[in-house]
């Protein structure tokens, strides 16, 4: 079992490289669609943000990689040209590599567990990190866990050896999957959502999202 925190979004990170203004518009970039828990939740992050400000601060989505992908957003926040990105928290591993760790499969035993890892000593480490690299971690949500779909049942790691496995274009997850004997296309987008055709079809790994308040 893999799960998935998520830069203030719970799968997602949320980064502001300055201090907000008073009555600004601030710009909010992320991958997930306007049908995605992910955007639900960026649309109340900002309805509390104007609720709390008296209408000074104000939040403008950019939601479908409008802005580009995770990278380029990320890279924008850095430059000061975009003033908030929600993206995967392990995702970040290509700039902070210890990132890897809190999204291997089998490091968190469950929910609580991954609580403790973020909120712990390793997690303010990993926050010290984010500070370097002129990103500001605001908050970190719970994106559900990671699942392995197939079109043949799985029942031990022996049964993934030859499977062609479709994962996100992440080292770790790439590995996990060479590792076990899988063969990985990378997946260009960690948030599509691939139907199986009988014809050509692929096991997979996908989050499984969920919400919890």
């Amino acid at each position: 079992m893999t799960f998935m925190p998520h830069l203030l979004a719970g799968a997602a990170a949320l980064a502001l490289c300055a201090p907000a203004a008073m009555a600004r518009e601030l710009t909010l970039g992320l991958q997930d669609n306007e049908a995605s828990n992910v955007y639900a939740g960026a649309q109340e992050f900002a309805a509390q943000l104007e609720e709390l400000s008296g209408g000074e601060l104000t939040v403008n989505l950019f939601p479908s990689s409008t802005l580009g992908d995770f990278k380029a957003m990320v890279a924008q926040v850095q430059a000061g040209e975009l003033d908030m990105v929600i993206t995967g928290y392990p995702d970040m591993s290509y700039v902070i590599p210890e990132l890897n760790l809190i999204g291997a499969p089998y490091v968190a035993r469950d929910f609580d567990h991954l609580e403790q890892i973020v909120a712990g000593p390793w997690g303010q480490k990993m926050a010290a990190k984010f500070e370097e690299q002129g990103v500001k971690l605001l908050d970190v949500w719970y994106y559900g866990t990671r699942q392995t779909t197939s079109n043949r049942a799985i029942e031990s790691i022996d049964d993934m050896a030859g499977l062609r496995l479709r994962t996100p274009n992440v080292p770790f997850l790439i590995a996990y999957a060479e590792n076990v004997g899988a063969t990985p296309p990378p997946w260009p987008s960690p948030r599509c959502i691939w139907r199986f055709r009988p014809t050509r079809s692929m096991p997979r790994k996908t989050p499984c999202r969920r919400s919890r308040r």
